[in-house]
């Protein structure tokens, strides 16, 4: 789509939060809502993507644009069907399935994987299970109702936030570390990728390179986080 607008400006701070103008008409999204951004900090940044555009405009390079839409249309409106979903990742966690062979694959597992598993227990004083067998886990109700009760509390950026790095790595633990920042956004995606890295380092990805499904999974989570970051603070 060409650049159709010259200024691109904010409206008064009103109790739904900033409305994005472009020659002085608001921005909708698309589900037709007034777009208003929860936050003047959210908004100087969605201001500086839509001005850094230049004759097309490119959805994506607006992340946190494109995201805070998403939070109006599709987050707010379905909260509770998407904190059901969520809570459903705690009995299937990817953390909490490993293998006993070969060595090196369980090796990698617990390198990349007991970190969060120590961390939650130390946070929330309760031990997540984990099994290598094929049955399904079913984690202590104390585990649930502190998740639960956690999630509960979160605000909408958060809960998007958290919602969407479950959803990207297959666990409800390595999201709660995300949005509780209690490790850098690399050693988070080291864990939910540890076997397709282990297979790189095996299999000299390093020289013939990942496979490309593989690789845009990885940058695809890797540019979520960063963007999602922004709703954490």
């Amino acid at each position: 789509m060409k650049r159709f607008y010259k200024l691109v400006t904010l409206g008064e701070e009103t109790a739904e939060g900033y409305q994005l103008l472009l020659d002085n008409k608001p921005v909708r999204t698309p589900d037709k809502k007034i777009f208003f951004i929860p936050s003047r900090y959210l908004a100087d940044l969605i201001v500086k993507e839509w001005e850094a555009q230049t004759d097309e405009i490119r959805p994506l390079t607006m992340p946190v644009c494109q995201m805070t839409m998403t939070l109006i249309d599709r987050v707010i409106p379905h909260r509770q069907a998407l904190e059901e979903e969520m809570l459903g990742y705690i009995d299937t966690d990817l953390i909490c399935y490993r293998t006993d062979e070969p060595e090196r694959y369980k090796r990698a597992q617990e390198e990349k994987w007991n970190p969060f598993i120590e961390w939650f227990d130390q946070i929330f004083k309760l031990r997540l299970q984990t099994t290598t067998g094929l049955s399904s886990l079913t984690q202590h109700p104390d585990i649930h109702q502190v998740i639960a009760h956690h999630v509960a509390t979160l605000s909408d950026n958060q809960l998007m936030a958290m919602y969407l790095a479950t959803m990207g790595t297959g666990s409800i633990i390595l999201a709660l570390a995300f949005q509780m920042r209690a490790f850098p956004n690399d050693v988070i995606l080291s864990a939910a990728f540890a076997e397709e890295l282990l297979k790189d380092e095996i299999y000299l990805g390093h020289i013939y390179g990942s496979a490309p499904d593989q690789e845009k999974k990885y940058l695809s989570l890797q540019n979520d986080l960063q963007t999602l970051e922004h709703f954490l603070i």
